[in-house]
């Protein structure tokens, strides 16, 4: 059977699943849930100033299934006092096994130094800096201040001895840069990412809904950013990266750690399907890894990495060609209307054929098919 115990920055983890900071690891009790769901490790909620609002959450649904919504909040920081925050640490560490990772935003250098040592001394395991939520006013002004990012970790690393872990905004216009300025300020790890900043509005009132101003905004849809960075600056780390964003079950945690992270957070998902979310994700992920013949996660960590093929080296000399087999079609036309190279034509027997010398071997037929009858091969050139 698999094996998935994780190291994180000197922490041993039952497995690489970290539920992220957000009000799901807001309390004590919060966290000993998740843990008792499986969680490998727990990210509390930030300690800062900025408290949240309410109405504070929404779900923007673009179809019917859960995975295809888009989670759409402004959560603000945690309610609790500085010594309130201490105390959920210290509870939390006494209620479960499990590392409990403090998370911490703050405006100025005096709180940073302040509450990290606050934390540190609560016995929290590790720090989140939590320098790019979406909802902090300070992250729109210096979203791509690099040095920010540096000076702040290196700050905060000389004021306490547990490790101390950046989280990153996606929002910047180099992200792997951004995480190697963190790596430069002596940073245990970096967290990719953040969620992203975004903005809805209501069509009756005119105006932007809940709180009418910004907020995060995430779902299942940010997977694919979130791993195309991730494969970008793992090979340039040398410390660990815990993804965040996007991930929906134990097959997209196995895909994020492929492209090179070492844990992978998880927030929407718990949100929305409960803490018994990460219980499936734990079963889907050793699923995963025995079908492969994979003994531990370090076994594919960053393959998937290691075999991105740059663009300056793709074969863009390998034909395909879409087929359509006459027995499954039902005639509805649907690859005639999206092919833009019309390709596919009522055959004379009934149903639809593909040209051949039209068929450009795209493949969207072949994806958009209700009833998949559609094929896609390689050709000889």
């Amino acid at each position: 059977m698999a094996d998935l115990t994780t190291s994180y920055v000197g922490l041993t983890l039952n497995n690489p699943i970290i539920v992220s900071s957000a009000g799901i690891s807001g309390t004590a009790e919060m966290i000993r849930r998740a843990a008792d769901a499986g969680a490998g490790a727990v990210s509390m909620k930030s300690l800062g100033d900025r408290h949240w609002t309410s109405p504070r959450m929404a779900v923007l649904k673009r179809g019917n299934s859960i995975d295809s919504w888009t989670f759409y909040s402004s959560e603000g920081n945690s309610k609790l006092s500085e010594e309130e925050y201490a105390a959920e640490i210290a509870l939390a560490k006494a209620s479960v096994s499990i590392p409990v990772i403090a998370s911490l935003s703050c405006m100025n250098d005096d709180d940073w130094v302040r509450r990290s040592t606050l934390i540190a001394q609560a016995g929290a395991d590790a720090l989140e800096l939590d320098i790019s939520c979406p909802h902090a006013a300070h992250m729109l002004i210096t979203r791509n201040s690099l040095s920010e990012i540096g000076r702040v970790t290196a700050l905060v690393k000389s004021t306490v001895s547990i490790p101390v872990i950046p989280k990153l905004t996606p929002q910047s216009d180099d992200p792997t840069t951004v995480a190697l300025d963190a790596q430069n300020g002596n940073a245990d790890a970096v967290v990719m990412f953040n969620r992203f900043t975004g903005l809805d509005v209501d069509l009756e009132s005119q105006q932007p809904i809940l709180h009418g101003g910004l907020a995060g905004h995430g779902g299942p849809w940010a997977i694919y950013y979130v791993m195309r960075w991730i494969s970008e600056a793992y090979p340039k780390m040398t410390i660990p990266i815990s993804s965040s964003g996007g991930v929906w079950s134990g097959e997209d945690v196995a895909k994020m750690l492929l492209v090179g992270a070492t844990t992978v957070q998880t927030c929407t998902a718990v949100y929305f399907e409960g803490y018994s979310v990460l219980s499936k994700m734990v079963r889907g992920l050793e699923d995963y890894m025995d079908r492969m013949g994979h003994q531990q996660v370090s076994d594919f960590r960053g393959r998937a990495a290691a075999r991105l093929t740059s663009a300056a080296v793709i074969d863009r000399g390998r034909q395909y060609l879409a087929t359509i087999d006459p027995e499954r079609c039902i005639e509805c036309g649907e690859c005639a209307n999206i092919c833009i190279y019309d390709a596919p034509n009522p055959a004379s027997s009934g149903g639809y054929e593909i040209i051949p010398g039209l068929c450009v071997g795209c493949g969207l037929c072949a994806e958009l098919c209700p009833v998949g009858s559609i094929s896609v091969r390689e050709v000889s050139r």
